[in-house]
């Protein structure tokens, strides 16, 4: 095992179940969860996935024509550098995490994973002599829902809806102080740069700001690490973060701002 994975374990012994992260060209994380006792061979190299959950649509359906092409083989998993971390928000904190990026068996990156397309895109400026900076802006909306559809969280009038979005509201934000909280705390855990939120324009809309960093690669992970850790939190709380670019139709849209 692993000295990484053989401290991972002995640092947290109430961790039960590694979730192994694979984000998708769409950024849905596919995977699974295993054992804490499986964790030794991730790191060994002998976690096998299907190349072709990574070109999965967006309901997470088969391409056909990459799966007959492929044979649907297998690639190798291997863990991404500093994602091997405690997951604060599931229940009794019994829960890890760690990415993974996929290769080919016989050892060179598999270019389905965005991942590594990234990588290349990256080595080009490198190669000219630039050194891309950027930093991250992560709308979304805190809801809950009624039957079928979304209903916001954000104080509002008694028996109407919310009047405007209440923009830069620091009484908001207070609103659900217990929820940002806890968010933070788990920002600081998983080493993400969380550099603040804010209320924005929409009812029940809110935007995290993330610090520059001078690493797309780097800065890729930490914002689908972000966009996980934001759920998961208002799941704790009872709450659901939506990302969706229109939760409310009449209402202004979720988005993200890369710097």
């Amino acid at each position: 095992m692993s000295l990484e994975a053989d401290w991972f374990l002995r640092a947290h012994p109430e961790i039960t179940t590694i979730e192994a992260l694979l984000p998708d060209c769409n950024g849905v994380m596919r995977g699974k969860w295993l054992p804490r006792h499986k964790l030794g061979k991730i790191f060994d190299g002998e976690l096998k996935l299907p190349k072709t959950a990574l070109s999965l649509d967006i309901w997470g359906r088969d391409v056909e024509e990459l799966v007959f092409a492929s044979g649907d083989a297998d690639g190798i998993c291997r863990p991404v550098e500093g994602s091997l971390l405690p997951t604060p928000w599931t229940p009794g904190g019994q829960h890890g995490q760690v990415m993974l990026s996929m290769f080919d068996t016989d050892g060179t990156p598999y270019l389905g994973d965005p991942r590594h397309v990234l990588k290349q895109v990256l080595t080009r400026y490198q190669e000219s002599g630039w050194r891309p900076v950027v930093a991250a802006e992560l709308e979304f909306s805190l809801v809950r829902w009624d039957e079928s559809i979304p209903q916001h969280t954000c104080p509002a009038p008694v028996g109407g809806a919310p009047v405007g979005g209440n923009t830069y509201g620091l009484d908001v934000l207070n609103h659900h102080h217990a929820m940002m909280e806890d968010l933070r705390i788990a920002c600081e855990v998983q080493d993400l740069p969380f550099d603040g939120v804010v209320k924005e324009s929409a009812p029940s809309q809110y935007e995290i700001n993330m610090q520059h960093v001078d690493n797309p690669v780097l800065a890729a992970k930490q914002i689908i690490m972000m966009k996980r850790l934001i759920k998961g939190v208002a799941a704790k709380h009872d709450l659901i973060a939506s990302f969706m670019a229109k939760p409310f139709e009449n209402e202004a849209g979720n988005g993200m701002h890369v710097h």
